[in-house]
């Protein structure tokens, strides 16, 4: 099991990758789940403390998982006991609960009864499902989420878009989620991400094909280790220079903020671009952060209320190596002399002022 990751796996992507393994290089499936429910079931353990262990189950091999969990637990003598929320069962599931009957394992239908407290895992829909859900999960969902209870899904909360991180419905509240082999967008997008609780990423055994297009997750640890080591005898300039346009008269702290986090990021010098009404924050910036106010000058675009800042002119952001874009003073800066050799981002409105974007923000050469 690892708790590290670098890759996400789409819902489809995390089928074929399934399809390939089992029906391709011929992995038993019961294997794979045995591996699964191991990993969650080691979970459980580490967060039940005193509590009971109840799995939600549904009709599908997601359901198997949780069955297959309630055994593993049963076995390491926890109390543990499965609910069955639907009268369909596939195959893996059906034997899952065969096996646990042997066992005497508990094996209840429908949702539990009474008040009491348990650690409460969600079995019950998993990556392949699509919200918004139906009964009888919504019901199991919400029941769940008023419980006071530790709570735990397997692969991904039910209710929750695995692509998207959407909850067109109600979802399940997990404090962790178990998911195989990749981490799933949804598990990192809001709403997703909050529904998600801590993500744990476990290594059952299955095996991909090209996945070319996968996407990547911005792994801060990865983010630290590939920025170079300073030098004692470094000073500012050395370091990166990044030149900010923006601080609206609605929001002027914002480029303040930007500023600050350039500078946490390594950034030696940062220079914020702004007019008059977004100077007075910028003179609150932490050291290392400059305040220019851009050259007036009427044009077309709404450049006379928003002013155009001359990143290469006197008193700008001069020879910044990259440019950050926000919500511009006045609606209308434009940036001249960004360089075609320098880096650029922006933001919703920063987007909206470049070129085609419906704005003002022009970026060229300084001549």
């Amino acid at each position: 099991m690892t708790r590290a990751w670098a890759t996400l796996w789409t819902r489809s992507q995390a089928a074929a990758a399934d399809r390939h393994t089992i029906v391709e290089l011929g992995a038993p499936s019961p294997v794979l789940m045995e591996r699964a429910a191991l990993c969650c079931a080691r979970e459980a353990l580490a967060m039940r403390g005193d509590l009971p262990v109840w799995a939600l189950c549904g009709p599908g091999n997601n359901g198997g998982d949780g069955v297959a969990v309630a055994r593993i637990l049963h076995g390491w003598g926890v109390p543990a006991r499965a609910f069955l929320l639907s009268e369909r069962m596939s195959p893996e599931l059906a034997e899952q609960v065969a096996l646990a009957e042997k066992l005497g394992v508990p094996i209840e239908r429908g949702l539990p009864q009474g008040q009491a407290e348990a650690l409460i895992v969600d079995a019950m829909l998993g990556t392949g499902a699509a919200p918004p859900l139906r009964q009888p999960f919504v019901a199991a969902v919400t029941w769940a989420n008023a419980r006071s209870g530790p709570k735990l899904s397997i692969d991904i909360p039910t209710g929750l878009d695995a692509d998207t991180g959407a909850a067109p419905g109600p979802v399940f509240a997990a404090d962790r989620t178990v998911t195989f082999v990749r981490s799933k967008p949804g598990l990192h997008v809001t709403p997703g991400r909050a529904a998600s609780g801590e993500v744990v990423v476990a290594d059952i055994g299955i095996v991909s094909q090209d996945m070319s297009d996968e996407t990547c997750l911005i792994d801060p640890c990865e983010v630290a280790r590939s920025i170079a080591g300073l030098k004692p005898g470094s000073h500012k300039g050395e370091r990166g220079h990044v030149g900010i346009v923006g601080g609206s008269a609605g929001t002027p702290g914002a480029a303040v903020l930007a500023g600050a986090a350039a500078l946490r990021a390594g950034a030696g010098l940062v220079t914020i671009a702004t007019d008059d009404r977004g100077a007075g924050a910028a003179a609150g910036a932490p050291a290392g952060v400059d305040g220019a106010a851009p050259r007036r000058r009427a044009g077309a675009g709404g450049e006379g209320a928003g002013g155009r800042a001359r990143l290469g002119a006197r008193g700008g952001p001069g020879g910044a190596g990259g440019i950050m874009v926000g919500r511009p003073a006045g609606g209308g800066v434009g940036c001249v002399g960004a360089g075609r050799d320098r880096g650029a981002i922006g933001d919703a409105a920063g987007d909206h002022a470049a070129p085609g974007g419906g704005g003002s923000l022009a970026v060229r050469e300084d001549r």
